[in-house]
């Protein structure tokens, strides 16, 4: 009887178990999982700023216009050369603040900031920067091969690569720490699979620490001018890949 209870015991522990097991699966799936692409694009950003410059500027309070009014009329009590001094100096203080504020604008209009540049090391030891890839759309990833959802994107990245490596470049970068992952495990991982997209090291974690990046994967979408289009958080699937593709194309 004993013996029945014991093992009752143990059926229902390990269903417990099971069932516990399958629910923290089906969440971190969820979790890791990505279904959209966040664009980071800063276009919008500096159109929003370039508005609030000129709203600003049309707001002049109706004190400081009264205020000119008063100060012009005093003028005109002085002499005729006097005036022409004055109003030359204005006529000039008003043109080169006008040129001034101009330039200001159109400063803050066409500046364009690319995203944060940081150096890693290729398959050869031989240190490269993300700069370096800028001219070409650019696939920037950051993965370990310990991290089971990168492991589940990367035959999306390589049947890409496949596809668009000459126009593309595909920056896959291993967050190489030198304890939980090296350079050894993450080649040998990539050999193993057969993947053929180039593999670069994160091993001072210059890159890491560049892009705040503390759950992987993670994967940045670039222009070929260096500025930032889209990012995803989590494993890509085969769609959602391709639609960041598509976005820096």
């Amino acid at each position: 009887m004993k013996k029945n209870k014991t093992f009752i015991l143990l059926t229902v522990l390990l269903i417990v178990l099971i069932a516990g097991a399958g629910f923290f699966y089906n969440k971190l799936s969820s979790t890791y999982k990505t279904d959209s692409l966040t664009e980071t694009s800063p276009s919008s950003k500096n159109k929003a700023d370039s508005d609030e410059k000129n709203k600003e500027g049309d707001s002049q309070p109706e004190e400081n216009k009264e205020k000119a009014e008063i100060e012009e009329d005093a003028q005109t009590s002085d002499t005729k050369e006097s005036d022409s001094s004055q109003n030359s100096q204005t006529g000039s203080d008003n043109a080169e603040d006008s040129n001034t504020t101009t330039s200001e604008e159109d400063s803050g209009e066409n500046t364009v900031q690319t995203v944060p540049d940081f150096t890693m090391t290729d398959a050869s030891g031989e240190e490269v920067k993300l700069s370096d890839f800028f001219g070409k759309p650019v696939v920037l990833n950051f993965w370990a091969s310990w991290c089971g959802p990168c492991k589940s994107e990367m035959p999306h990245f390589e049947d890409a690569y496949q596809k668009y490596g000459e126009d593309i470049n595909f920056v896959i970068v291993n967050l190489t720490d030198g304890a939980r992952e090296t350079v050894e495990t993450a080649s040998d991982f990539i050999e193993e699979q057969g993947y053929t997209f180039p593999l670069y090291f994160d091993t001072n974690t210059e890159g890491a620490m560049t892009y705040g990046t503390y759950s992987i994967p993670v994967t940045y979408f670039i222009g070929a001018d260096g500025v930032p289009v889209a990012q995803a958080n989590g494993a890509l699937d085969a769609a959602t890949l391709q639609k960041g593709l598509d976005m820096i194309q």
